[in-house]
């Protein structure tokens, strides 16, 4: 009975609990709702204030857009006026150069004016003074013979006592005397003269001097003028061709009928036109192309030695892999020699203190309450879980060591396959330089070797029909599916043109990959003429490969033949073609190739004519389309080949 009380005491003061703790959490909860609405208004507010952040700094931003636009503007301005202003300080410094250089030259040229004066007056006043002092030697001579003379004739007394025999030496002593003064007049006279001439050697030296350094500046400048009057030869050359074009297009064609012989004129007109300024840039292309061409063999050269040069080195690839390796390595030799630390520290540990691991064993097993049982349980599952991970690090150190295994192998591997890419490298390197060294060769000692592997374009009309198309599209997917077909690469084989609009057939050809093939004739056999019964080429191919080879292999000699008489040959060539072209247009609108050309990367399908007996009741209709046999009837084409030296060979299938 005195428990009811408590226990209504103790419902009581649960129940008051229980109203605090409602009115402090109404609190709580009215606390809450004012800190999430004061959240709220904050959250509303930071999102004005960054929405006003936003737009000012969106308006700065265009602000500041304008005037870096207005700041380009300014600054493009003013290096205009920069740039003019070194324009025109370039020119006026050019100018003051010019002038300067006019001045020295006008300078140097008086300077040498006034030497040369100077020169001559000293050599004439040198001439003088010598001339003078033989003078004076000859006057001196004369006035000791006076002299001696007159001595004579004032003794005439002892001349006559002297005897016979006496008189007669005298008179020879005399003789031998008068020829001695003779002779010391002529050695003298012949050193003045020899003096003389050496004098006049001199003077011719120093004008021959200045001889030869006029005639070298004039060599200079006939060099100069050599060079201009080229220039003008090739500008008149160049004015000429536009005079014969201008000349061409005077001719109205307007005035004519629509008839076939005017179309046919218009197109004459029109071709001629084409070849004079086809000529001129073939002349330019030419000079183009064999600067392109050495400048390519330079660049083979170069290519060659830095394939060579960067045989030897090592690959970046291959050091970063061996380094990671050697960090690994280096990795698992330092968490290896910690385990082994800390092991040799735990056998130490017990090595030294085996009567305190002793002594914890005991007290561990005495806190067991006698439970021996138990605890012989808990050293079996010790003795088992140990052995269990022996047998654990057992496999571990296997695996480990297959591991090592498999990547020693590894590594012999990517050594082996490093050493073979190395030696492929320095092998294409050396095998660059030959071919560079071999290509230097051909141009030094057989260039006509290299101009005789051009080949020609022909020209290919395609007429498409229905059936036919499809059936050209089913036999282009059965060759593709045979391995015919692949990835265009871009040493592709190009053959292409119309004689519809044969008005102009051009290859164009890059380096030794990218080359034009057509069934011409060439200048060299190749395996097209072997398999000729097989594959035909259309008249209209044949014809005009054949006047364009016969024009490139046409002699020209440019110091024996003008240039206007070449041009009209040139012209009548084309003439005669246009003739030979219209007539096989004519003949040749029976004659249809299906199938469009399918370079795939090295190979090249050519347009096939292939004939079928079945459709030729279905070609009724069309009376334009004749299909025609190749050589035995037999469906073929031809696949071009171009290797790497860029010479095409033609193989049938």
């Amino acid at each position: 009975m005195d428990e009811v009380p408590q226990l209504k005491e103790d419902v009581r003061r649960l129940r008051e609990k229980l109203r605090n703790n409602e009115a402090d959490l109404h609190l709580a909860a009215q606390a809450g709702k004012q800190l999430l609405e004061a959240n709220s208004e904050l959250q509303l507010q930071l999102e004005g204030v960054h929405k006003d952040y936003t737009k000012k700094i969106e308006s700065l931003e265009q602000e500041k857009y304008s005037l870096q636009l207005k700041v380009d503007a300014v600054r493009g301005q003013l290096e205009a006026q920069i740039a003019d202003l070194d324009i025109q300080r370039r020119d006026e410094v050019a100018k003051e150069r010019q002038q300067r250089e006019q001045l020295m030259t006008e300078h140097a040229h008086k300077v040498k004016t006034l030497t040369d004066q100077i020169r001559d007056l000293k050599n004439s006043q040198e001439e003088a003074a010598m001339l003078e002092q033989q003078l004076r030697d000859k006057v001196e001579q004369q006035e000791q013979l006076l002299s001696e003379a007159q001595s004579q004739r004032r003794d005439p007394n002892m001349s006559i006592s002297l005897g016979e025999d006496t008189m007669a030496l005298q008179l020879e002593l005399d003789q031998l005397r008068t020829d001695k003064t003779n002779l010391g007049l002529q050695l003298r006279d012949s050193e003045d003269t020899v003096q003389q001439l050496r004098f006049s050697l001199d003077k011719l030296q120093q004008n021959s001097a200045a001889l030869q350094h006029e005639l070298q500046e004039t060599e200079r400048k006939a060099t100069g003028f050599y060079n201009a009057l080229e220039k003008s030869r090739e500008d008149i050359l160049g004015l000429e061709a536009q005079i014969e074009a201008l000349k061409l297009q005077s001719v109205d064609p307007n005035s004519r009928g629509n008839s076939l012989f005017a179309e046919v004129e218009d197109r004459r007109v029109a071709v001629e036109k084409k070849m004079i300024s086809l000529q001129v840039q073939h002349e330019s292309l030419k000079k183009q192309h064999m600067a392109t061409k050495q400048q390519l063999q330079k660049l083979k050269a170069q290519f060659a030695a830095l394939l060579q040069m960067g045989g030897g080195r090592a690959d970046a690839s291959q050091v970063q892999r061996l380094e990671q390796a050697l960090s690994q390595s280096r990795a698992e030799t330092q968490v290896l020699s910690n385990k082994l630390k800390a092991t040799e520290k735990q056998l130490e540990l017990v090595d030294n203190n085996p009567r305190k691991t002793f002594e914890q064993y005991q007290s561990n097993f005495t806190e067991l309450g006698g439970r021996k049982d138990y605890a012989a349980f808990l050293e079996d599952r010790l003795k088992e879980s140990k052995e269990e991970t022996k047998k654990v690090k057992g496999q571990l150190e296997q695996q480990k060591f297959l591991q090592m295994a498999d990547r020693d192998r590894l590594l012999h591997c990517e050594r082996k396959l490093y050493e073979a890419e190395s030696k492929a490298e320095s092998l294409h390197g050396q095998n660059m330089k030959l071919l560079v060294q071999l290509e230097d060769m051909k141009l030094k000692y057989q260039p006509e070797l290299l101009d005789s592997t051009k080949v020609r374009t022909g020209r290919l009309e395609k007429i498409p029909l229905g059936k036919t198309k499809d059936k050209t599209a089913s036999t282009a997917a059965a060759g593709a599916d045979k391995g015919i077909a692949g990835k265009i690469a871009g040493d592709s084989v190009v053959v292409s043109g119309a004689v519809k609009n044969s008005t102009n057939t051009a290859a164009k050809t890059t380096g030794n990959d990218s080359t034009t093939e057509s069934p011409a004739n060439n200048s060299k056999p190749t395996n097209v003429s072997k398999e000729s019964d097989s594959a035909v080429p259309s008249e209209a191919v044949r014809g005009s490969c054949s006047n364009e080879a016969a024009k490139e292999n046409a002699p020209t000699d440019p110091d024996n033949i003008s240039t206007k008489n070449v041009q009209k040959g040139k012209q009548t060539e084309m003439k005669e073609e246009l003739n030979m072209e219209t007539e096989e247009f004519v003949s040749s609108r029976k004659v249809r190739f299906d199938a469009p050309i399918q370079p795939v990367g090295r190979l090249s399908v050519i347009g096939r004519r292939d004939y079928d007996s079945d459709d030729d009741d279905d070609d009724e209709d069309d009376s334009r389309s004749v299909r025609r046999p190749i050589g035995r009837g037999r469906k073929s084409h031809k696949v071009v080949h171009v290797p790497s030296d860029g010479r095409p060979e033609c193989k049938q299938q």
